[in-house]
């Protein structure tokens, strides 16, 4: 499996990496690779790694969803959203 996309946009608004039992979303400005460190949209800060097949089956962070909608809905309407932390 690789990155995933937010439903309904043409670009990626965020891309979800699980990690720690949780799929987070990360800002789509740069794509995340493993070993790196990044803030979620929700706050959390995490270190990117690679993850296996069963690890994509992760439940989703409700909150980095909800900036992920906001961030793809604002994109649709051709408005610029605040980016997260």
């Amino acid at each position: 499996m690789g990155s995933q996309v937010v439903f309904g946009s043409r670009w990626p608004v965020a891309y979800w990496r699980p990690v720690e039992g949780v799929r987070h979303a990360v800002d789509s400005a740069e794509r995340p690779h493993p070993g790196q460190r990044r803030t979620a949209l929700c706050g959390v800060a995490l270190t990117i790694a690679k993850a296996s097949d069963e690890q994509w089956l992760a439940p989703t962070c409700a909150a980095c969803w909800d900036v992920a909608r906001a961030l793809r809905d604002a994109a649709q309407r051709g408005i610029s959203a605040p980016h997260p932390p």
